[in-house]
């Protein structure tokens, strides 16, 4: 599938194309950005949660600064390349060309790794919400406006460790939209988008916070790492997923399968559990309590509440 700059507004036109191909999808999973439950009880975090297991891999994942912050190179480049190109074209057009012209920055798309801005920008590469995150900090410098939006549409499923049964959530798709304004009125509009929908209607795009994009970036380097076989340190980055958005489904599975790994079955099914609270559509999170019921001993299905 092919990314796509799609302009929208009095100005815009179709501009280039990305690849940006995401892995193998073994369960779809529904969107977990619909209207969420409120925030849990600390009681029940507290349950899932269990630091002093994992002290000696302890890490602090990093906060919303560096996750954002555009680097000294970024800079850069942004006086260096793009603010001539502003002064030409308007910020606007200088961000979508430079974006799509590998001679000027050279973003490739790569699926090893979620990455900061700075990071994905030094590497000069990263997976969909990486260059997300590069784009809007550029943008961000030139004076522009972003809103990070999340579709509709079925996140990636990963399979855990061969020796459990259980899926983890990777984020489906972030894209951006982008505004220009000239004083208190916008002239041109764009959805930046890295994987542009192949056919039939595109998904609905859901504005999301920062709050919850940092949630999805501390819950993708979890996955990255639990199938890694680093269930240490991919503890860390799921605890930090379900404490920056605790309405957020995708870290209470993947704190589940790590429970379901280490044979903690009573926290997994409690994990599992609040993931299809949060979102009771989430087909990831039915599967693997499922299995996990059908698997782990003393393991039994509760009514529902």
């Amino acid at each position: 599938m092919s990314s796509l700059f799609k302009r929208l507004g009095r100005h815009g036109t179709p501009a280039g194309l990305w690849r940006c191909l995401v892995g193998l999808a073994l369960l779809a999973l529904m969107s977990a950005c619909a209207a969420p439950p409120a925030t849990p009880p600390m009681t029940v975090l507290d349950a899932l949660l269990d630091d002093q297991a994992f002290l000696a891999t302890r890490t602090d994942p990093p906060g919303a600064a560096e996750v954002f912050r555009r680097s000294a190179a970024m800079e850069r480049f942004v006086s260096d390349v793009l603010w001539p190109k502003a002064r030409r074209e308007g910020g606007f057009r200088a961000l979508l060309s430079v974006l799509n012209e590998p001679e000027l920055l050279g973003m490739r798309y790569s699926d090893d790794i979620t990455l900061t801005a700075s990071q994905s920008f030094e590497a000069r590469a990263g997976n969909c919400l990486s260059l997300a995150l590069v784009a809007a900090a550029l943008a961000e410098q030139l004076g522009l406006e972003v809103e990070f939006q999340r579709l509709a549409a079925p996140d990636v499923a990963q399979p855990a460790l061969t020796s459990v049964s259980a899926y983890l959530p990777m984020v489906g798709h972030v894209n951006l939209r982008l505004a220009e304004r000239v004083g208190t009125r916008v002239v041109q509009t764009a959805t930046f988008d890295f994987l542009a929908p192949t056919g039939g209607v595109p998904p609905r795009a859901v504005p999301i916070d920062r709050s919850r994009v940092l949630a999805l970036f501390y819950n993708n380097r979890a996955v990255e790492l639990l199938m890694g076989g680093d269930g240490g340190q991919a503890y860390w980055w799921a605890r930090a997923s379900v404490l920056q958005d605790p309405a957020y489904a995708g870290g209470f599975i993947t704190l589940g399968a790590l429970w379901h790994q280490l044979g903690r079955h009573e926290q997994a099914q409690l994990a599992y559990e609040a993931a299809l609270l949060r979102d009771p559509r989430n087909t990831n999170a039915a599967a693997n309590l499922a299995g996990l019921v059908t698997s782990a001993p003393g393991v039994s299905p509760r009514p529902a509440e």
